[in-house]
């Protein structure tokens, strides 16, 4: 009997073992360093969700300032480092062999000494400040606990914080880092819920809860729904959550939900492991034209037949849910974070018989799973197949306006997710331009901006590429970018040059900062559009005038170009004095000489 007890006990902890495992890739997480020395604070979490995609990693608070160190969690390598104007900006990516991941770290203002020469070399060697640069094991080792880099606010970042991810190394699939930091996170709140939705499935149900539903709390009383649901056929609901943390005023994405009803598990889905291939798909686990019509993040507790994210742990029947009786059916939500905390929602929806509003009529069902040609008088419109989440009744429509060099083209509605992109072509009415890559075609929002996409001409057509829907129409951009110089007077004390550029139609394409005709490293920020450059004096010799030209071009191939004189000298000061000798101070004098001039092309 003792034996079998053993043995009971031996086979339980396995078990246990081996859940602990799966849930966490390596199972010593404890033992990792800090990527920074400072209290560690998040802005933001896993799997949170953003704009056409979930959140990939961690993002740390640095205080709110640039320039925190930033250090190597474990023994490794350099694996890559990428430098862009947008996205992570400055990026470092460090492969721990011993734990089989590798290491983001991005938004960064610089890395350390020896990386940076060699990034910078590069950039040279390119003549381009964007690189996406690879290293082999014995490159560029770092040890645990090296400094690797400096926190920054480069790229697509809203605000200095340093975005962390952990991705498995074999297949670059990112999962969640918050194991890995658990004793050091202080998380004893549980997620919040702010609303539920009752969607009818069209043509096949009814509800009164398809605007949403909050929660009231009332004295010595559970939550409750602000209002009665009701509903007749097929339904599923949504809920819009969010999580927080102790000792911030952050929201946060939750990182678990369940759905019940009658006491079976209907829903639940799980946010700890999401492959970049797969991260569009957030158009279909959210409510996508909630989002679009007013920027509201509703989950859905339904999968779309095109959705294929793999984050549903158990789902019945898609999430839809049938109201085929006249009595009250009992569901409860269960949400969680990543600590455990958890909270709970009970409510009813009552079954009332209806009639159901009749689905709209249309001329065409896109079926989500198959391709579509569609030519129409001006247009042609080709989309791949596993374009949609769901079946798609199609609409598209063409009118005249002026301003634009052919029709406007109505693609269906914005309101609508695609997942992959589709080739729209349409005829220019107006094809005088001898220069066609002054084309471009501009993306009609509803409140009246436009966008820019793009493409390329074919023969009076003009051709585009583009994973949204909306309203389209052929334009020509004949207008240069701006640069306009910032404190010219300055660039002489500071030993820096900065610009800021700008273009009205088609956007930025390049820019290029010369020296006495040789590259000059000017670095992009694309958020506010500035140029910058540290005057290096290995490479601008002093004593001498120097012509520095700025050429920006658009995508449109229109370019303008700034000129302008600099001059370095040398100044010392002797003084009568024991102490050491001061070095040489060197500075930057500019000409009153300038000049802007349009280049045509």
């Amino acid at each position: 009997m003792k034996k079998i007890l053993i043995y009971f006990l031996l086979v339980f902890f396995c078990l246990s073992s081996f859940q602990n495992f799966a849930q966490n890739p390596v199972s010593d997480l404890h033992k990792i360093d800090l990527p920074l020395r400072i209290p560690l604070y998040l802005s933001g979490n896993f799997g949170e969700l953003r704009s056409n995609h979930f959140h990939s990693g961690l993002d740390f608070k640095t205080q709110g300032v640039v320039g925190k160190s930033v250090y190597s969690i474990e023994d490794g390598y350099v694996s890559r480092i990428s430098v862009s104007p947008s996205g992570y900006g400055r990026a470092l990516y460090i492969t721990h062999p011993s734990l089989g991941i590798t290491t983001v770290c991005g938004h960064l203002s610089r890395f350390n000494a020896y990386i940076d020469s060699v990034v910078k070399a590069r950039q040279y060697e390119n003549e381009s400040f964007s690189v996406n640069l690879t290293f082999g094991p014995g490159e560029i080792p770092v040890k645990r606990g090296q400094l690797v880099a400096k926190s920054g606010n480069t790229g697509s970042s809203g605000g200095p914080h340093v975005h962390f991810e952990i991705r498995e190394t074999e297949t670059e699939v990112p999962i969640d880092p918050l194991p890995y930091f658990r004793r050091m996170l202080k998380d004893t709140r549980k997620p919040q819920i702010r609303g539920v939705y009752l969607t009818a499935i069209p043509g096949r149900g009814y509800s009164n809860g398809e605007t949403g539903v909050t929660l009231v709390k009332k004295e010595n009383a559970p939550v409750t729904l602000s209002k009665p649901l009701t509903a007749w056929g097929e339904v599923y609901l949504g809920v819009k959550a969010y999580d927080y943390m102790n000792e911030t005023t952050n929201i946060y994405g939750v990182y678990s939900i369940q759905l019940q009803v009658d006491s079976q598990l209907v829903f639940s889905s799980v946010l700890d492991k999401i492959p970049f291939e797969d991260t569009r798909y957030l158009n279909s686990f959210i409510d996508y034209k909630e989002w679009k019509t007013k920027r509201s993040f509703v989950m859905k507790s339904k999968v779309d037949p095109g959705n294929k994210l793999d984050v549903y742990k158990q789902v019945v029947n898609r999430g839809i849910i049938t109201i085929d009786q006249e009595r009250p059916y009992r569901c409860v939500y269960t949400l969680r974070d990543a600590f455990g905390n958890k909270t709970v929602l009970e409510f009813t929806i009552q079954g009332k018989k209806h009639t159901f509003k009749s689905e709209e009529p249309c001329d065409t069902l896109l079926a989500y799973n198959r391709s579509y040609t569609g030519i129409y008088e001006g247009a042609r419109i080709d989309i791949p197949e596993d374009a949609f989440y769901e079946d798609v009744p199609f609409t598209y429509r063409s009118e005249e306006r002026s301003g634009y060099l052919s029709a406007l083209h109505v693609v269906h509605t914005p309101e609508v997710p695609v997942h992959k992109p589709y080739t729209l072509r349409v005829k220019i009415d107006a094809d005088t331009i001898a220069d066609k890559q002054k084309y471009y075609m501009a993306s009609v929002q509803p409140g009246g901006g436009e966008g820019a996409l793009v493409g390329k001409y074919d023969d009076g057509w003009y051709e585009i590429s583009t994973n949204t829907f909306g309203t389209f129409a052929v334009k020509a951009d004949t207008v240069a970018p701006t640069i306009r110089p910032l404190s010219p007077e300055n660039w002489a004390r500071n030993g820096s040059v900065k610009f800021r550029i700008g273009d009205s139609q088609s956007g930025i394409a390049r820019f290029r900062g010369t020296i006495d005709g040789a590259y000059a490293l000017f670095e992009y920020d694309a958020k506010s559009a500035t140029l910058s450059y540290k005057i290096d004096r290995q490479r601008v010799a002093k004593g001498k005038e120097h012509e520095l030209v700025m050429t920006v071009t658009d995508n449109c191939g229109n370019q303008q170009q700034y000129t302008r004189k600099l001059s370095l000298t040398t100044q010392s000061t002797q003084k009568k004095s024991t102490a050491a000798k001061p070095q040489p101070k060197k500075s930057v004098t500019t000409s009153s000489k300038t000049s802007a001039k349009q280049v045509k092309k």
